[in-house]
């Protein structure tokens, strides 16, 4: 996927989410890294910052499925909707948070 189509796909999960949630100025930045910050495992790819209203993806989830690349949008964003993001649970909050709103469990592919 480009990163273009990305930004595309992004923004069309943002509109789903936007029927259900206030969300307001979100973004996407794409960075060239192979994981999230502060972190070791080679899984951890994307990550979500409340406060600025980012999500941020490795460049290398580029190279994953359409249908990954969908639900990490969509466990990221729900994290942006979370009222608890910093309490025990967040995980499996964002994945209940997108399965609500979309009507699809979150499902990586590879």
């Amino acid at each position: 996927m480009t990163e273009s189509q990305a930004k595309k796909l992004f923004s069309d999960q943002l509109v789903v989410f936007r029927k259900y949630f206030p969300l307001k100025n979100v973004t996407l930045v794409i960075h060239d890294r192979e994981n999230t910050p502060g972190c070791s495992n080679f899984r951890d790819v994307a990550w979500a910052y409340p406060a600025d209203n980012t999500v941020n993806i490795c460049k290398r989830v580029l190279s994953f499925s359409s249908n990954t690349i969908t639900a990490l949008f969509r466990h990221e964003i729900s994290h942006l909707c979370d009222s608890k993001v910093d309490s025990d649970g967040k995980e499996q909050r964002a994945d209940d948070i997108a399965e609500l709103v979309t009507g699809e469990p979150i499902r990586y592919s590879g």
